[in-house]
């Protein structure tokens, strides 16, 4: 049956300990995002389509708006890939209207790899996901035993971008961060395109690098979780 995609929407949890997992019955949720974009481009276009992000603080109640805190802006690019020398995909994060940085894909020849930079383009943090053989593939097993609690567990790795430790390719330097995609609940699997991001944020991330590394990881949702017109786009995702 032909129709227009459903949008993507964001749920925002926070106040976790370590090993704890989040539940939407909690009642922790802090922020919620639902993507702005046109039909068309959903329809034709995804997951490759421009789109714009809005984040904004979490009210209870139907219909209500909660105030803006995070715009994650993306223009339409050329797929991720590897080899690319240009036409990178990237999203630029504003705070009422003001600019923090993008975060952008880079170069890579295996493994894909992004790089935030702040609002003076200096880079700050790199991302990539773990690897093994030199730095040539990903390391499917850096979660646990992918048959097991590793089962669907997808890690992107963050360094400090001036850590000459975490220069691309490396798989022995410790990351100060993670954004990792989980899995979710069986019948989520099976019945729907949901998806669960936990982000762990460098000790040392202030307020607007955090800002960049939710838009990472939208951008990352987008870029891989997200299907074609045939499949339609992720149209469900919580991150903690």
């Amino acid at each position: 049956m032909m129709g227009c995609e459903a949008p993507t929407e964001f749920h925002y949890y926070g106040g976790t300990q370590e090993g704890q997992r989040v539940s939407a019955t909690e009642g922790n949720e802090i922020f919620d995002s639902l993507e702005e974009s046109g039909c068309r481009l959903r329809t034709i276009c995804a997951p490759n389509h421009k789109f714009r992000m809005p984040i904004s603080t979490h009210m209870e109640g139907e219909g209500v708006s909660g105030t803006e805190i995070l715009s994650i802006d993306r223009p339409c690019k050329l797929p991720p890939g590897v080899c690319k020398c240009c036409c990178y995909q990237k999203v630029d994060v504003h705070s009422g209207g003001v600019y923090l940085g993008k975060v952008e894909e880079q170069f890579s020849c295996c493994v894909p790899k992004y790089m935030a930079f702040d609002k003076n383009d200096n880079a700050v943090y790199k991302m990539q996901q773990p690897t093994c053989v030199g730095g040539f593939c990903v390391d499917i097993c850096a979660e646990g035993n992918p048959c097991g609690r590793g089962c669907c567990k997808v890690p992107f790795h963050l360094f400090p971008a001036s850590n000459a430790s975490s220069l691309y390719p490396s798989s022995d330097a410790s990351p100060s961060g993670k954004i990792l995609k989980e899995k979710a609940s069986n019948l989520d699997e099976l019945f729907t395109d949901s998806q669960i991001f936990k982000i762990t944020f460098p000790e040392k991330a202030g307020a607007e690098e955090k800002g960049l590394l939710l838009g990472a990881t939208v951008l990352i949702n987008a870029n891989f979780f997200e299907r074609g017109p045939c499949g339609g786009p992720c149209d469900h995702a919580t991150a903690y």
